[in-house]
């Protein structure tokens, strides 16, 4: 599925009052939705402060539930609404615990990307078996990786050559991004 797919699946499932769980394996453009998402609420006017991401594998002093809470407590207490979204939560110890507090106490939307779909299922299904949704994240197939190095198909004259690049790096978005431009030919 292309970003536009995803993006479209998770809007869907905007105010559903649910926890809304991205997985897929690592390299699979879990985190460029959740910015992608970020930009689409911006541009609908919702504000910086009703938004609050947290990218885990670059924040390391929220180590607990309890710090998680309170930061986050903090940045949404004086709002209406709010966003929250969480990239590689399962970082913090008993992170299922805020995750909690805040979908049964606060008017937030809760989305939660990570590599990890059993652990992360699990822990949330334990809480709240029937306010979940899962949105899973695929490798690119092989139209949609030559797709994404601009590739026409039609236009292909050695077509076995972009294939054993495919089946050598895999159908990873973020590999297909950053393959030059000078091995595309």
């Amino acid at each position: 599925m292309s970003d536009e797919v995803y993006l479209s699946k998770l809007l869907e499932l905007r105010s559903n009052f649910s926890i809304k769980l991205i997985t897929g394996f690592r390299g699979t453009g879990k985190l460029e939705l959740l910015r992608a998402f970020i930009e689409r609420l911006k541009s609908e006017g919702i504000a910086d402060e009703q938004i609050v991401f947290i990218n885990f594998e670059i924040v390391d002093d929220l180590t607990d539930f309890q710090k998680l809470y309170n930061y986050v407590n903090d940045k949404i207490e004086n709002q209406s609404y709010a966003y929250l979204l969480f990239y590689g939560i399962q970082r913090v110890k008993d992170w299922e615990k805020a995750v909690n507090a805040f979908f049964l106490g606060a008017p937030v939307e809760i989305y939660i990307a990570d590599s990890n779909e059993k652990l992360l299922t699990e822990k949330i299904f334990q809480l709240l078996p029937n306010n979940c949704d899962v949105l899973k994240m695929y490798p690119l197939s092989f139209s949609q990786y030559l797709k994404s190095l601009s590739v026409d198909i039609n236009e292909l004259d050695n077509l076995d050559n972009f294939f054993n690049k495919y089946l050598h790096f895999g159908g990873m978005p973020v590999i297909s991004e950053e393959t030059p431009s000078s091995s595309r030919t």
